[in-house]
């Protein structure tokens, strides 16, 4: 349960980060000295809208969940495998689309930022969310991994790194990253 909270205060900073703090710099740097002003929307609709939204992703989720167990007896394929593989691949091919159209158009800060964004949101959100409810409903998650998955992580997190400080990249490290995963997607289909 530390972990969690330590992943939760880190998204929390995250958040001040990026709708606070960010933005009084924007507007400090602002070459015309004016501030910006934000725009006004009718919050009633675009909060319908988003509980509606939540609402059609978490059937289709229920949906998807429920079809694991068929999934994992008719094609032998580990719980694992389905959760660290297939189901993020499924549930990001918006996102991975526009990474790969952003890259394409040579805006790699862009492309990381949509490809990487989602994960960190997972990472110090979601598990920490998980994590606090799992103890409420008395049935304790952890978040204890297996010397393949940290090596995983951590490889994966080098090689985002050395694209990103870059700042640019071209087709071969492309290649390279799908390889990267590829081989990563076989161990933990073997394992």
């Amino acid at each position: 349960m530390g972990v969690g909270f330590v992943l939760f205060s880190t998204y929390l900073a995250s958040l001040y980060f990026t709708l606070i703090f960010h933005e009084r710099e924007k507007t400090y740097w602002n070459k015309e000295g004016e501030q910006e002003r934000p725009v006004k929307n009718d919050l009633w609709k675009h909060i319908l809208f988003l509980f509606l939204i939540t609402s059609f992703i978490a059937l289709e989720a229920h949906i998807l969940v429920g079809s694991i167990t068929v999934i994992q007896e008719r094609f032998n394929i580990s719980a694992v495998f389905i959760g660290i593989i297939i189901l993020p691949l499924i549930s990001n091919v918006a996102e991975n689309l526009t990474a790969i159209n952003m890259a394409r158009m040579n805006k790699i800060d862009l492309s990381i930022t949509i490809a990487v964004g989602s994960s960190i949101q997972v990472a110090l959100f979601l598990v920490p969310l998980l994590i606090f409810i799992s103890h409420l409903i008395n049935h304790p998650m952890n978040v204890l991994f297996n010397l393949l998955e940290i090596s995983s992580i951590g490889l994966s997190v080098l090689a985002i790194n050395i694209v990103y400080l870059q700042g640019k990249s071209n087709w071969f490290e492309g290649l390279q990253l799908i390889a990267a995963y590829l081989i990563i997607a076989i161990a933990f289909y073997f394992a």
